[in-house]
C-alpha cells in the first residue's frame, strides 16, 4: 500500500497550499495556521465495486452542484478524484499500492484550476531571472524533451505538463508546480543526466528530479513572458524556426493547448476569454524545430537567446499568490 503520512504535509503547488497525508513531490511548506486551499484525502474501496461495467481503458469528468469527478480506468484499475468542493478533494482508488502522486499534481490540480477560474495551459514550463517561458505542442513535438535541455543550459523547471497562469494586473504570472520531468531514455544520454538522478516511470519514460540536477527547479512564481507553441519537426532545419503571432492569431492559436481542453466542458467563450487574456501579456511563438535530436543543445540555447530578447512585461503583484 502506498505509504501515507502520519501527520498531512503543507505543500505549495500551483499558486495553492495544499494539505495532504498523501506524498507529493511538490515543495513543502512549513506548518502554518489557517485553513489550506486544499485538503487531500485517501479512500481504498473494494476491488467489487468495480467488478460490474466496462474495464477498458476511460476517462471521464463529471461536474454537478456538488463537486465534480474525474474518474480514470483501465484493465481494472479504477482512480476517482472527488471534489466534494473546491476545497476538498477525495482520492478514491482499489489498488492504493500504485503511485497516484504525478495524477493529483497534474490532472487533478488542472481540473481544480478550471473549477477555480484559473487558466491553465497543457504546457511545460522554465524560468530564468523571474521571468518564465511555456513550451507547448501536440505530442511528440518534443516540449519535454526541448525543457530538460533548457534546464541543463542553466534554466529552472516550474512545472511539466499544467501551467497554472494568474492573470491579475497588467502581465501574466507562471507558478511552480513539481520539480519532477518525465524523459525518454534517448534524451537522459544525450543531455548527460546522470543515472543516479534517474527512476523508471509508470511508462516508458524516465523521471528526474529537477530539484536536485543543476539545481534546476524555480519554486516562485514567474513572469509569462513567451508562450513557443511547437508545431513539429522539419527534415530541411538545422535551427529553430521562431515566428512570432500577433494577438489575434495568437489567441486562435493557443485554444488547443487550454488545459483541459476536449474533456472538461470548458465553454467556447471561457476559453476563448483565458486565450485572449494570456495572448495580451505574453509573446506567443509558433516553433519548428530540427528532426535531429543530436541538435537538442544548440536548439536550447537558440530559444534561450531568442526569450532573452523579449521585453518583459509589466508584472504586479498579485494578492494571495505568493509563496508565504
Amino acid at each position: 500500500m502506498m505509504r501515507l503520512l502520519s501527520e498531512p504535509r503543507r505543500y505549495w503547488v500551483h499558486g495553492l497550499s495544499v494539505s495532504s497525508r498523501y506524498p507529493l513531490p511538490a515543495p513543502h511548506l512549513p506548518a502554518a495556521a489557517g485553513d489550506a486551499d486544499l485538503t487531500v484525502d485517501l479512500e481504498v474501496i473494494d476491488d467489487a465495486e468495480w467488478a460490474s461495467g466496462d474495464r477498458g481503458q476511460f476517462r471521464t469528468f463529471t461536474r454537478g452542484p456538488g463537486g465534480a469527478i474525474l474518474r480514470f480506468a483501465s484493465a481494472g484499475d479504477v482512480l476517482e478524484l472527488c471534489f466534494e468542493s473546491p476545497s476538498r478533494l477525495v482520492v478514491r482508488v482499489n489498488h492504493p499500492e500504485i503511485d497516484r502522486s504525478t495524477v493529483i499534481l497534474g490532472a487533478a490540480m488542472g481540473a481544480l484550476l478550471v473549477m477555480r477560474g484559473t487558466p491553465g495551459l497543457h504546457a511545460t514550463a522554465v524560468a530564468t531571472g523571474g521571468r518564465a517561458l511555456a513550451l507547448a505542442g501536440p505530442p511528440g513535438t518534443g516540449k519535454t524533451t526541448l525543457s530538460a535541455a533548457l534546464v541543463s543550459e542553466g534554466m529552472q523547471l516550474l512545472n511539466d505538463d499544467l501551467v497554472a497562469v494568474d492573470l491579475d494586473g497588467g502581465g501574466a504570472r507562471a507558478h511552480a508546480g513539481s520539480p519532477i520531468l518525465r524523459i525518454s531514455r534517448d534524451a537522459a544520454a544525450m543531455l548527460d543526466v546522470p543515472q543516479a538522478l534517474l527512476t523508471p516511470g509508470p511508462d516508458d519514460k524516465l523521471i528526474v528530479d529537477a530539484e536536485r540536477w543543476r539545481d534546476g527547479f524555480c519554486g516562485s512564481p514567474c513572469s509569462l513572458d513567451v508562450v513557443y507553441l511547437l508545431a513539429g519537426r522539419r527534415s530541411d532545419l538545422s535551427a529553430p524556426l521562431i515566428r512570432a503571432l500577433d494577438r489575434r492569431a495568437a489567441c486562435a492559436a493557443l485554444g488547443p493547448h487550454g488545459y483541459g481542453v476536449g474533456w472538461m466542458g470548458i465553454s467556447p467563450s471561457d476559453l476563448l476569454s483565458r486565450c485572449a487574456a494570456i495572448a495580451s501579456r505574453a509573446r506567443v511563438c509558433e516553433v519548428w524545430l530540427p528532426e535531429d535530436l543530436a541538435r537538442i543543445r544548440a536548439v536550447s540555447r537558440a530559444i534561450a537567446a531568442d526569450f532573452a530578447t523579449t521585453t518583459p512585461a509589466p508584472l504586479q503583484a498579485a494578492r494571495g499568490t505568493d509563496r508565504p
